[in-house]
């Protein structure tokens, strides 16, 4: 009997995304006693809960009083998933389009290996059908970027990845029950990096399926109101994940690239939002916050540094505009400084 999933759209003003995603949620080629809908609300003012209960009316709606962000919302879904007896979760971002087979081809990905915690869809372009994600990579600063953006779509062979993206995710719930959700205190950003490092770091795997599609209706966006938190949430996981050793090795690399970070602040505009993110280290709450992660994290720890680092990359590729010169330097530099960091890892 196929294992019951419960598909999670976390929505915020996601009005204008539902109609398309409701549709083609309705042709799902699997069983429909065998999966539920829960759609998790972050305060929208666009009606975008009235027009889910009134077009979807068998999904299971949740109205919060607050926007908490991606990572919360999503956990209240994950935590009714598991007191519902559902085998798996599948998170599904609300700009989304899903094929009919998406949930049959990530569970027999999922269902080969039960190492396998988390599988994401292959997710495609709306408008174009190029590639916006085959897996994603994992800098060792922490910069997480979507593997093969813009690239033509191809056949890809079901493959092991660093980490998935969240908007279209397939996880093994009995992995989180051992391993924790996602990090509420990320709010938005890195929540899918650092879930994903810290499944590899607990033994597990996550694994690309090529055959199940979902199309994005992704849009690059330049708003400094998202650096912030793209800036303190790399440093948040980088300081929870690693192992003393390695933060040691990366520091110098670090330290040079947080002083370019600023001057291209100062430089873009963006100068409040990058100082906002340093200052956050500042407070106590914040050393609480990464202490108490820390220890949580590290008990899990199954593999070594040099293991899981060995998915890792010193370069930034598949970017939304052209790699600028003082880009490809850093590539080159930073790409050097971690093939010696790699050599002499042992722990």
């Amino acid at each position: 009997m196929p294992p019951r999933i419960c598909v999670i759209i976390a929505t915020f003003n996601g009005r204008q995304y539902l109609p398309e995603l409701l549709s083609s949620l309705k042709n799902v080629d699997y069983p429909s006693d065998r999966w539920g809908l829960v759609v998790v609300d972050n305060a929208s003012t666009d009606d975008t809960v009235a027009y889910l209960r009134q077009q979807y009316p068998t999904a299971h709606g949740i109205a919060l009083n607050e926007n908490t962000g991606f990572a919360a919302a999503n956990n209240v879904g994950l935590r009714y998933a598991m007191g519902h007896d559902y085998a798996f979760a599948y998170l599904l971002n609300q700009d989304t389009v899903v094929t009919p087979p998406f949930l049959k081809e990530a569970v027999t990905v999922a269902g080969a290996d039960p190492a396998t915690a988390a599988v994401q869809s292959k997710l495609l372009r709306f408008k174009t059908g190029e590639i916006n994600s085959w897996g994603n990579s994992i800098h060792f600063l922490g910069f997480g970027y979507a593997g093969g953006n813009r690239q033509p779509d191809q056949p890809l062979p079901v493959r092991e990845i660093t980490y998935p993206s969240g908007a279209a995710l397939l996880l093994r719930l009995s992995a989180l029950q051992e391993v924790g959700l996602l990090d509420d205190a990320l709010f938005m950003y890195h929540e899918d990096l650092e879930l994903g490092w810290r499944l590899w770091l607990a033994g597990y795997r996550c694994v690309l399926a090529p055959t199940s599609l979902v199309y994005h209706k992704y849009e690059f966006s330049r708003s400094v109101k998202k650096y912030y938190w793209m800036e303190r949430n790399r440093l948040l996981v980088i300081l929870t994940h690693y192992r003393l050793p390695t933060l040691l090795l990366i520091l110098p690399a670090s330290l040079l690239t947080d002083l370019g970070l600023i001057v291209q602040s100062v430089t873009g505009g963006f100068w409040r939002e990058e100082l906002a993110a340093h200052v956050a280290f500042l407070k106590p709450s914040t050393w609480v916050h990464v202490i108490g992660r820390r220890r949580r994290v590290q008990r899990l720890r199954k593999r070594t540094d040099r293991e899981i680092t060995s998915r890792f990359t010193g370069r930034i590729d598949f970017q939304e505009i052209p790699l600028s010169l003082p880009v490809r330097m850093a590539n080159a530099v930073l790409g050097a400084y971690w093939g010696l960091v790699r050599s002499v890892m042992r722990w």
